[in-house]
């Protein structure tokens, strides 16, 4: 890049915050007083899809804010519950409701109708769900107090409520006796007869029920209650055709059931309800219409369900043309409508078709347009053959959109269009749509992002001068002025000034940033961007580089300081940031530079341990089975002379992959003597801990925790459990691997880390690991045995699984401590159970919940601590993948 070229770059940014007000919360904070908590509807427009993670960062920030104003401005408020419960507040949620049933129990309905119910089950772990019954134990003798119908409404939302803790799956015929005694006792009141309708709905799905919900619509037309039992049909008939017995699950026809369903909601949406929530509803019949694999009778049938799509799609379109995109009519035109064209031979070309009928009869010829290019981006998730096409014509849709200049969609459109080159990786186009972006909206919601974006572009685009200008001017982008903006605007300073070797600034920006932090906002801020994957990228791993926890920003700052002190930590900190982005020649010179001018000081030490990682890294891609210029004797003279070094585990690590290349080439014996040697010498000198932590600390009840829940023979809380491809072994593994960092959150909301390497009891052949550890191992996999997956042959087999060289090297592993193949992504080499983390339930750490995944599955172990001694309990909230 020309320095023509990076001033231009800054200068586009510059232009865009130059002569902005101070910056204001304001621009992305929805009004007090409305009822969205987050973004409002608008805002959230202003976000593309590839921002999701982005726009659930804010939105999730300013529920919390706008939720602690509602606290102190409508302390009894009847929706608090619900809103608590949503951001998973619960035991406030449970005080909130015990104050309404005790003060306002003609709020009582409204309270309890909102909640979601399933938020208290969810973690046995915890007693939510009982408080929550003997709130309702509480609430149904207030009942007695209201009037007839308002008694009504509370106690039918109290049964539902009772349902849910109870979890009534099957009981069909105690479900449907309950509401019949409620119909009796509150007969005459319309909360009695609207419960006629599921009454109804509790009896077995089949033609009988139909007929009952024809039959109480017609005795009630016009009411609210009539509306209830025809979307319930219309239901049946759209969801529920295999249970109606009106074809097999594969193969009808769903033409005439199509059409009666389209009727329902027709008679719904012009049959004169009013206002009602069915009504409103009625749309998702014909969205949600479900008829899998169908064979049609007649060709003709599959135009008379088009013709039927192509009326829904106008007259929906036409009621809310801004809002098109993301809704029913974009599902209906790329899914249910994609399909049928599909069959008659051509799916692009029949959507393109409807859209363009679209673009000629809307009011604003954008709107239609945005939903075409809406189409395009949605066919990139699945990858199809034609993937390269439909990346051009969203392109081209989104440039024509943009140049029109409608507001507010050509603003949306230079959004969008600048993500997809960012989703693509066309760097520099990237670049210069945010930059065009920033230029003209400066303050729109999503203008903070676009900044960032512009920053990580340059970054990308090795500008690096460019990124440290725009992400310092980042931080005065106006809606930046919401913490994530501000915080990862310096956080991502402080990484690039590491990279220009100035690691006194960048502790300066990395302490702006841990200053400006908000935790409403949560502990870790990403604003990580959908992109294409690379070739070798796991399939289903999700990488965030860019991610910033709090809990790590107080080390990072102690490392900038460190290294700001000498001429060598200048160096080393330019090495990290070439190792984090793979460039292992640069990182190598800079850490060798750092290891020479740091000779007999920590930082000199700190150097010469990452460079033995980025040598490690370097002989892997040199034997990587997938690089067409493999050179495995080079790789192994350059492993011999890393194996030879002093104890680190990057050189135990290249020692491994010695003995792992020796094992593939058929020279077993030596192999297991390279291998053995290696594990044990890192079992011996590994950094442990022999002391105990201090007595009545959070790590020594976290040591003690662990030993009682770390049992690799099973036994113990363990017993009697089945796990998913698991069996608890008959003897424990050569060695067993514990990653020493365990993730805690205290009673208070507090999260943090407790490194433990101490000694477990009856454990003599650990190895502790680490994350980059193990980050290590997955390197040594992917190098060693390839990144090949197959497909499964049936619906039921594991997903992802590993095929070719890598099977070889896991049997190699095997032998010395178990080594699987993840679930989704990656691979697993710690000994189950492993603990996710830690959570104490209360301030005396007396309880506790530990989570742990055995296999692909897991549970929640509850703890105890009686006489100074944790023991497990149970086992609670079981999954399984």
């Amino acid at each position: 890049m020309t320095a023509a070229t990076n001033l231009r770059a800054v200068a586009v940014l510059t232009i865009a915050v130059a002569g902005l007000s101070k910056p204001t919360i304001a621009a992305l904070a929805p009004p007090p007083q409305a009822e969205n908590l987050g973004l409002s509807p608008a805002e959230a427009r202003e976000y593309p899809s590839f921002d999701d993670t982005a726009s659930g960062l804010v939105s999730r920030g300013l529920a919390a804010k706008a939720l602690r104003r509602r606290l102190t401005d409508r302390p009894d408020d009847p929706d608090l519950p619900r809103l608590l419960a949503n951001q998973n507040r619960l035991v406030e949620s449970l005080e909130h409701l015990r104050r309404i049933v005790e003060r306002q129990p003609d709020q009582i309905a409204r309270a309890f109708g909102t909640l979601q119910t399933l938020a208290f089950i969810t973690d046995a772990s915890l007693p939510h769900a009982q408080a929550l019954r003997d709130i309702v134990v509480r609430a149904k003798e207030q009942v007695s107090t209201l009037s007839r119908e308002e008694a009504a409404k509370a106690t039918r939302v109290l049964l539902a409520v009772e349902s849910g803790l109870n979890r009534q799956g099957g009981a069909r015929n105690s479900w449907e006796a309950t509401l019949t005694a409620f119909v009796r006792d509150y007969a005459g009141t319309e909360t009695a007869l609207m419960t006629e309708v599921d009454v109804i709905n509790a009896r077995p799905l089949n033609a009988g029920r139909l007929a009952a919900l024809d039959e109480f619509a017609a005795r009630h037309q016009g009411t609210c209650a009539a509306a209830k039992a025809l979307h319930q049909k219309g239901f049946d008939l759209a969801y529920n055709a295999s249970a109606l017995r009106m074809g097999p699950v594969s193969g009808a026809d769903p033409t005439v059931r199509f059409q009666q369903v389209v009727e329902i909601a027709r008679q719904l949406e012009t049959g004169g309800y009013g206002a009602c929530e069915w009504v409103d509803k009625a749309p998702a019949l014909i969205s949600g219409f479900s008829a899998y694999q169908p064979k049609f009778s007649r060709p003709e049938n599959i135009d008379v369900m088009l013709a039927e799509y192509r009326a829904f799609v106008r007259k929906h379109f036409a009621l809310d043309e801004p809002n098109a995109v993301g809704s029913t009519v974009a599902f209906v035109i790329a899914k249910r409508m994609g399909d049928l064209f599909e069959l008659k031979g051509d799916r692009v070309a029949g959507i393109e078709g409807v859209l363009s009928e679209l673009e000629q009869s809307a009011k604003v010829r954008a709107a239609a347009q945005s939903l075409r290019a809406a189409y395009y981006l949605g066919t990139l998730a699945n990858n199809p053959a034609d993937r390269p096409a439909m990346v051009s014509k969203a392109i081209a849709t989104l440039q024509a959109i943009h140049a029109g200049a409608s507001v507010p969609y050509g603003r949306r459109a230079l959004s969008t269009l600048a993500s997809l080159l960012y989703h693509e990786r066309d760097y520099g186009r990237a670049r210069e749509a945010y930059g065009l972006y920033l230029k003209q909206d400066p303050s729109s919601a999503w203008s903070w992002v676009a900044a960032l974006r512009f920053g990580q572009t340059s970054v990308e685009l090795n500008d690096l001068d460019g990124a440290l200008s725009a992400f310092r001017l980042a931080a005065t982008v106006s809606a930046a002025a919401i913490a994530p903006g501000k915080v990862l605007a310096h956080a991502y300073a402080a990484d690039v000034l590491a990279a220009l070797g100035r690691p006194g600034e960048a502790a300066q920006s990395a302490e702006l940033a841990l200053a400006g932090w908000d935790d409403d906002f949560g502990a870790r801020y990403s604003i990580r961007g959908n992109q294409a994957r690379l070739p070798g990228d796991e399939p289903f791993a999700i990488l965030d580089d860019a991610a910033v926890a709090k809990e790590q920003l107080p080390r990072r700052i102690d490392e900038l300081r460190r290294s700001a002190t000498s001429p060598a930590g200048s160096a080393l900190e330019q090495g990290r940031w070439f190792m984090a982005r793979g460039r292992l020649d640069d990182a190598r010179a800079a850490l060798a530079r750092a290891a020479s001018e740091g000779r007999g000081t920590a930082l000199g030490a700190a150097a010469l341990a990452l460079s033995y990682r980025a040598s490690l890294e370097y002989a892997l891609r040199l034997t990587d089975v997938q690089n067409p210029k493999r050179d495995e004797a080079a790789a192994m003279r350059e492993l011999d002379r890393l194996a030879a070094e002093p104890l680190d585990f990057a050189v135990v690590a290249a020692a491994m992959a010695q003995a792992t290349l020796r094992s593939q080439q058929g020279q077993a014996a030596d192999a297991d003597a390279v291998m053995t040697t290696a594990l044990e010498r890192w079992k011996s000198g590994q950094p442990v801990n022999p002391a105990a932590p201090a007595p009545n600390s959070v790590a020594a009840d976290v040591a003690a925790i662990r030993a009682e829940i770390v049992r690799p023979l099973g036994g113990g809380v363990y017993s009697g459990k089945a796990w998913n491809a698991f069996t608890w072994p008959n003897q424990l593994p050569r060695f067993v691997v514990i990653n020493p960092d365990v993730a805690v959150k205290l009673s208070t909301g507090e999260a943090t880390t407790v490194a433990l390497r101490h000694p477990l009891p009856g454990l003599n052949n650990v190895l502790f690991l680490n994350a980059d550890d193990l980050g290590l191992l997955t390197s040594m996999m992917r190098a060693l045995g390839g990144t090949a997956r197959g497909q499964p042959a049936r619906v039921m087999d594991t997903p992802n699984q590993p095929i070719g060289p890598s099977l070889d090297v896991r049997a190699f592993w095997n032998r010395y401590f178990p080594t699987r193949p993840g679930h989704w992504s990656g691979w697993e080499f710690e000994t189950y159970p492993t603990i996710t983390d830690v959570t104490f339930h209360n301030a005396e750490r007396t309880r506790a919940a530990v989570r742990v995944t055995v296999g692909y599955s897991g549970c929640t172990a509850v703890l105890v601590k009686e006489n100074g001694a944790w023991r497990a309990t149970e086992l609670v909230n079981c999954w399984v993948t």
